[in-house]
């Protein structure tokens, strides 16, 4: 019978920048626009540890540490629409660049990826401190 166990351990420095601006076209009608950045670095351990039968067996590959770097950069547009007090309607777009690189005791890794990422949503508001998103 074999056995895998995987342990990662992590230490995170992070720093995200946000900003927006609004217009208001009507009491019911705002339209959202936004960019944004942000930077996560990570240090991280990992421990691949087998157990096949009795026998316990280090499969981490090479010393286990590792760096990851990662890079996002965002804009964005979202349209408000209120029908009422409590029904709104919201949709919008989002644009995202995300950069990815890794660098490890057995060698190094890098991706990129650009996503548009739509969205809309139906809003009703059952009291106060509760609502409904369809």
């Amino acid at each position: 019978m074999l056995f895998r166990s995987l342990f990662t351990v992590a230490e995170d420095l992070e720093l995200q920048i946000e900003a927006s601006l609004s217009w208001v076209f009507q009491t019911n009608h705002d339209i959202e626009v936004g960019l944004g950045a942000s930077s996560e670095d990570r240090d991280s351990r990992q421990l691949l540890l087998e157990r096949d039968e009795d026998e316990l067996v280090d499969e981490t590959p090479g010393n286990g540490f590792y760096r990851v770097e990662e890079t996002r950069i965002h804009a964005y547009i979202k349209d408000h629409w209120r029908f009422s007090d409590s029904a709104t309607l919201e949709y919008g777009l989002r644009a995202e660049d995300t950069s990815l690189h890794q660098r490890g005791s057995d060698g190094k890794a890098q991706d990129s990826q650009f996503e548009l990422n739509p969205s809309a949503h139906l809003l009703y508001q059952v009291c106060d401190f509760g609502e409904f998103r369809a």
